[in-house]
């Protein structure tokens, strides 16, 4: 098992800083992919995508917006080190951004 992170510097060096629509049509090249969301201790399957937001995107219901910085911190007790990274998510599923970080990616 290796991180996401390990990944996409690996597969897609410059995924911090090139043009989303370059890098994403790439990562869609390497097919779905199984992962641990390590936060959740759950696994989920698709193709690995690179959102704009970074982990100052605010989301929630009215009153109670929250960073995902501070979600991370707060549900997860998790202090992300790299919260200027990109989010990732799954194509099945662009509403789920996740600091990239907390993801491991799980053998083929």
């Amino acid at each position: 098992m290796s991180s996401l992170i390990e990944f996409l510097d690996e597969k897609c060096p410059h995924w911090r800083i090139a043009p989303l629509a370059l890098v994403n049509a790439h990562l869609r090249l390497h097919g779905p992919r199984e992962i641990l969301l390590t936060s959740h201790n759950q696994k989920a399957y698709g193709v690995i995508q690179i959102s704009k937001f970074n982990s100052s995107f605010i989301f929630g219901k009215p009153g109670k917006k929250v960073s995902v910085l501070l979600h991370f911190r707060q549900k997860w007790g998790i202090t992300l080190r790299y919260p200027k990274d990109r989010l990732v998510y799954l194509a099945n599923n662009p509403g789920s951004l996740i600091p990239a970080e907390t993801i491991q990616m799980l053998p083929i």
